[in-house]
């Protein structure tokens, strides 16, 4: 049977990778969360809609920006995603989806 990769996954394998070489980043939480006091649920929203899974910093201190998508998802990206990616290209972040350490690897060879 076979097991099936979760965007979680892709995430914390591109996290420990950043990290082994140095990369300052982290992961960006972004959407709506439930909490209940007192005895009452409430909704909060925290983050920028469509702002990327990892966010990181680079030695020459450009932006690094990466979108995890599992495999059969990478061109499926919400209008708010799209949009956030273009204004980081445009403002010379290094910013792209990832389904895995080799896009990654790829993207940054010669960087780190």
């Amino acid at each position: 049977m076979e097991q099936k990769i979760k965007e979680t996954d892709i995430v914390n394998q591109i996290l420990a990778y950043l990290r082994i070489n140095k990369v300052f980043c982290w992961r960006q939480g972004t959407g709506k969360f439930f909490s209940e006091y007192k005895g009452k649920r409430r909704a909060f929203s925290s983050g920028v809609p469509g702002l990327p899974d990892i966010i990181g910093v680079l030695k020459n201190g450009r932006m690094l920006a990466i979108e995890a998508k599992i495999p059969k998802r990478k061109g499926n990206l919400s209008e708010h995603q799209k949009e956030i990616i273009a204004i980081l290209e445009k403002n010379n972040a290094l910013v792209f989806v990832a389904t895995g350490i080799d896009d990654v690897i790829e993207k940054m060879e010669g960087i780190i």
